[in-house]
């Protein structure tokens, strides 16, 4: 019973984090697919990226961390066009020389839809729009750790997705539109992973840079008063203009279509007025309904040839004759064999001459230096003698 409650609570515990950003990339676009992903990310942070792009540690025994929690499930109403909505849920603590604070939410639920516009055998583009609504807000008088930037978003993507056998890049570029005032950012993403019968490893870098400017950009102390009061000075969330990269590798082991387990891990490469820190998790995707097109979830079939030495039977063209006319007038007649051949005797005195049967050719008649003449007979009738007395 015990194991049941650990297990149900790893479920309940599943989140979309940077890492799922790579998993989620290779989606099914088969009709009446049905995918579920759960997931669980952990990060930490002890230092920020400053204005200028430079590494500033947080003060001595300050520290903020947070798990990320996501459930996800997507259906493909018809063929390349699939809808999907979720949940997060984020479990953070903030700790400085004065107290630990720790905050537990909901704090998003989304809607979303994506659109496979363009598939060939090498390359594949899809369009995806989403909305996450904030549940919960910042307040200038909390006095809880911040759990996200508690602003509605407005999410527009482009993803290419590319097919080289074992290696399928990838890239995506869109839009992050932010409410409350906050920055709008530029997101972007570009890895790769490789693909076997059971297993797939990859690697991404996931960034994002501020396009417009916040609001408060003239007036950043309100900002940053709340930060160090309530989340130990890191500016992962409500920071002004952020900018980051982050580096994220993971694998997924693959028991079946409909069932799979993958883990991430990763640290921030650059950015600035963002939080410089690790992250770690895991998680597993399960589905039913019509199978995916291929273990990477989204890259295009290939035709599978039959091997050489296949004991499948090879279908070949055989005429369609139910039309109702009857087929016995176009079969072929083949004469009886006697009475075009006779039967004579062999002396067989050579191979060539070894045969039971011969056939007695046709006399054609010598050519008459092509001239012909025609020989006509009179027939006389005979006249029966005249008597005489």
């Amino acid at each position: 019973m015990k194991n049941l409650k650990k297990l149900a609570l790893i479920l309940l515990l599943i989140n979309v984090s940077q890492m799922a950003r790579a998993d989620e990339v290779f989606k099914s676009f088969t009709e009446n697919r049905f995918d579920s992903i759960y997931n669980v990310n952990y990060f930490k942070t002890e230092s920020n990226f400053g204005a200028d792009g430079s590494q500033q540690s947080l003060p001595s025994g300050y520290s903020f961390q947070i798990t990320d929690i996501k459930i996800q499930a997507r259906y493909v109403l018809i063929e390349d066009w699939g809808v999907y909505g979720g949940l997060s849920i984020g479990n953070s603590e903030a700790n400085d020389a004065l107290a630990t604070r720790k905050n537990s939410s909901l704090n998003y639920f989304h809607l979303g839809t994506d659109f496979l516009f363009y598939q060939s055998h090498l390359m594949s583009y899809y369009a995806d729009l989403s909305y996450y609504h904030a549940v919960e807000k910042i307040a200038t008088d909390t006095d809880s750790a911040l759990n996200s930037d508690g602003a509605g978003e407005i999410h527009a993507n482009i993803v290419s997705l590319f097919d080289f056998d074992y290696v399928q890049p990838f890239f995506s570029l869109g839009i992050n539109y932010r409410l409350e005032g906050l920055s709008t950012l530029l997101t972007y993403s570009a890895g790769l992973q490789t693909s076997f019968s059971d297993f797939v490893l990859g690697g991404a870098l996931n960034g994002y840079v501020s396009v417009i400017d916040d609001k408060n950009t003239s007036k950043p102390l309100q900002r940053e008063l709340i930060l160090n009061r309530v989340n130990a000075t890191s500016k992962k969330f409500g920071s002004i203009n952020p900018n980051n990269l982050d580096a994220d590798l993971f694998m997924k082991i693959i028991f079946n279509e409909n069932f799979s387990l993958f883990a991430n891990g990763g640290y921030s490469v650059i950015g600035s007025n963002s939080a410089l820190g690790y992250h770690f998790g895991a998680g597993l995707t399960w589905g039913f309904g019509s199978p995916n097109k291929s273990n990477s979830q989204m890259a295009p079939a290939k035709p599978q040839a039959h091997p050489k030495n296949s004991n499948q039977p090879i279908k070949k063209f055989q005429e369609d004759t139910t039309d109702g006319v009857n087929q016995d007038y176009f079969k072929t007649v083949t004469p009886a064999q006697d009475n075009y051949i006779n039967r004579v005797e062999s002396s067989k005195e050579t191979p060539e001459e070894a045969s039971d049967f011969k056939v007695t050719p046709k006399k054609t008649p010598p050519a008459a230096d092509n001239e012909y003449k025609i020989k006509l007979k009179k027939k006389m009738k005979k006249v029966p003698p005249v008597k005489t007395n």
